[in-house]
């Protein structure tokens, strides 16, 4: 319930309160009038009962005062009442507006850490893109070492075994020298 409604009820209910209090003191006041118009009539028409008049007259002026300090004691306690009922009102207002205040508060903070948080993690996959991208950049530079390569090795491979081929040719025709030369050796030995 808003708080506006909340205090509307409060003070129709007290004022309805103080209404029905008022109407009683009303009729209260009413019914004395009355009596005393009918004390008026009664004097107006009895000479002889004058004193018992006076005395009654005096009661009912007591009375009368009575019922005014009555009235005044009640207006002063509806006074009261509407004075507390706008502390009341106003006490309302300060919670309410103080609650409000810390809610807001409290949502504002939650705000500003995602809002923080959404910050950083914006940062951080800014740094992970960069980082895919660098990372991409090498495998596409590997890539491309990797494949110059293997061409390369291929050629490598074939210089190595012409290479070895001719190593081999080279050996065979050193072993062929030097049989040559041991026999040309013994040749002269024998010639000699």
């Amino acid at each position: 319930m808003p708080i506006g409604r909340l205090v509307e009820a409060l003070q129709s209910k007290e004022i309805t309160e103080l209404l029905e209090i008022i109407r009683k003191n009303a009729s209260l006041v009413d019914e004395q009038k009355s009596s005393i118009e009918a004390l008026g009539r009664e004097v107006s028409g009895l000479s002889s009962e004058i004193g018992s008049l006076k005395k009654s007259n005096h009661e009912l002026s007591d009375g009368v005062k009575a019922a005014a300090d009555s009235v005044r004691q009640l207006n002063a306690e509806l006074e009261d009442s509407v004075t507390d009922l706008k502390l009341l009102k106003s006490q309302l207002q300060s919670r309410v507006a103080e609650k409000i205040e810390s809610e807001f508060r409290v949502l504002l903070s939650r705000f500003e850490k995602d809002v923080e948080s959404i910050g950083r993690m914006k940062a951080e996959m800014a740094g992970f893109a960069s980082e895919a991208s660098r990372l991409k950049a090498e495998v596409e530079r590997l890539n491309r070492i990797s494949s110059s390569i293997k061409s390369a090795d291929f050629e490598l491979a074939d210089y190595a075994r012409r290479l070895a081929a001719d190593d081999a040719e080279k050996l065979r025709l050193m072993r062929q020298i030097d049989s040559l030369e041991r026999l040309v050796s013994r040749l002269r030995k024998q010639g000699r």
